[in-house]
């Protein structure tokens, strides 16, 4: 449990890497983890949720890397950057992002990405975000927040790219 503080790793971070390991990481109130990438159930079972706080990553998050791994990133508060990386799923039996809460900075978001309560923010100032697959925005107190500061995309306005279908519902912040 990490309440407080910042913690800063300049490499990986591996939650369940061993087979048969179960690894859990829980974030809240007013800390800070700032990694370059976070394996969540590496080879085994991983849990990370966040209730409050700030996640910053680099480069890249995966949910259940390998074929046996079990992994689950929880997103109910607090704030979750990979506005430069990407959030992604790898072969393993259960993999799950669940979006509750919070404030979201992706660069890609590799799959189908629900917003059951968050704040979907492409970028700190304007942004990209590209989701893959599809974008299910249908909670009433889920967002999608949208800065406008000029007329050149990604520079000057955010700019979200959904290859799939997008359902929009909640908020939209502008």
């Amino acid at each position: 449990t990490h309440s407080g503080g910042q913690v800063s790793v300049s490499g990986e971070v591996h939650l369940g890497m061993a087979q048969s390991g179960v690894g859990n990481y829980e974030i809240s109130n007013d800390a800070e983890l700032q990694a370059t990438r976070l394996f969540i159930g590496d080879s085994g079972e991983g849990h990370f949720t966040s209730s409050g706080g700030t996640v910053s990553v680099r480069s890249e998050i995966l949910i259940g890397v390998n074929a046996s791994a079990r992994g689950t990133y929880s997103l109910s508060g607090g704030g979750l950057d990979v506005s430069n990386g990407q959030i992604g799923f790898g072969s393993g039996t259960q993999k799950a992002f669940n979006f509750t809460g919070g404030t979201l900075h992706v660069g890609i978001y590799d799959g189908n990405l629900v917003n059951g309560g968050g704040k979907l923010s492409p970028g700190d100032t304007s942004g990209y975000t590209l989701i893959t697959g599809t974008y299910n925005q249908t909670a009433t107190n889920a967002a999608l927040e949208i800065e406008i500061g000029g007329l050149t995309p990604t520079t000057g306005y955010d700019n979200v790219d959904v290859a799939g279908d997008a359902t929009l519902g909640g908020n939209l912040l502008v």
